[in-house]
């Protein structure tokens, strides 16, 4: 399989793929991710597209997660994706249980692999793998959210009182591979 920077021309292979990822995150959890919502127009992604130089991930992360405590200590992350069949249990477990309450890897079954460039493993079970270095963050203000009721999205979160919006990590994406069967 040859890897390569995606092309305008790919654009609705991205959009359509981008729509299952979308609608899987609906199926898991309705009350956080809306049905036929999109992340990125096609304009955008072309945009996207045209930086070669530093491509870039954008990974939207609530505060009361444990994902946001670990970014907080260690700017660095992966981006773990399936090829061919995927076990749904994975995307079930790992979109609803907290790291901070369970060893998913343990639960799971789930290998990791040396990563090339950063701290942070990749997972063999998702074998296309993205390195990333956060680069910017940004945090999401209420007043900007073009929802009319963003607390019906939006709620306090129990352990901290405070409202749960996302921070944007911006990572630059330093490696990119595929995990061959260990």
């Amino acid at each position: 399989m040859e890897i390569r920077f995606a092309k305008g021309t790919d654009v609705p292979a991205i959009l359509a793929l981008l729509k299952q990822v979308g609608a899987l995150h609906h199926q898991g959890r309705p009350d956080i991710f809306r049905s036929g919502a999109i992340k990125y127009t096609p304009e955008q992604l072309q945009a996207l597209l045209k930086d070669t130089d530093k491509p870039i991930f954008i990974a939207l992360v609530r505060g009361c997660r444990h994902t946001y405590s670990m970014l907080e200590k260690n700017p660095e992350f992966t981006v773990n994706i399936p090829l061919g069949s995927l076990d749904k249990n994975i995307i079930k477990v790992t979109g609803t249980k907290s790291g901070r309450d369970t060893d998913k890897f343990q639960e799971l079954g789930l290998t990791t692999e040396v990563p090339e460039k950063i701290s942070v493993p990749g997972i063999c079970q998702l074998p296309l793998t993205l390195e990333c270095k956060v680069l910017y963050k940004q945090q999401q203000y209420p007043e900007h959210l073009l929802s009319q009721e963003p607390s019906k999205f939006y709620q306090k979160d129990p352990v901290s009182i405070q409202d749960d919006y996302h921070t944007a990590y911006y990572g630059e994406i330093v490696s990119a591979y595929i995990i061959r069967n260990p």
